[in-house]
């Protein structure tokens, strides 16, 4: 459980770095083509800490509830 709970501090980190990018103008970049890339890359990074997030909070609570708990127990 502490390793999941490093884990949600460091994707939290994550989040705020990303969140930095987004709004630094000094991250900047062109790609042909592309109206807006660097939009499109944030909001997709978004996503993903999202679903990390949570999955490591339904594993967090599935370890905290032990094997034989309840979300262990109806897991298929």
């Amino acid at each position: 459980m502490v390793g999941l709970a490093t884990q949600l501090f460091f994707f939290a980190c994550f989040a705020g770095i990303t969140f930095y990018v987004q709004r630094s103008p000094k991250y900047q970049y062109y790609v042909e083509g592309q109206p807006d890339p660097k939009k499109k890359l944030i909001w997709c990074l978004y996503v993903t800490i999202g679903l990390l997030y949570v999955r490591s909070i339904y594993r967090f609570a599935e370890y905290a509830t032990g094997y034989g708990g309840p979300i262990a127990v109806l897991e298929w």
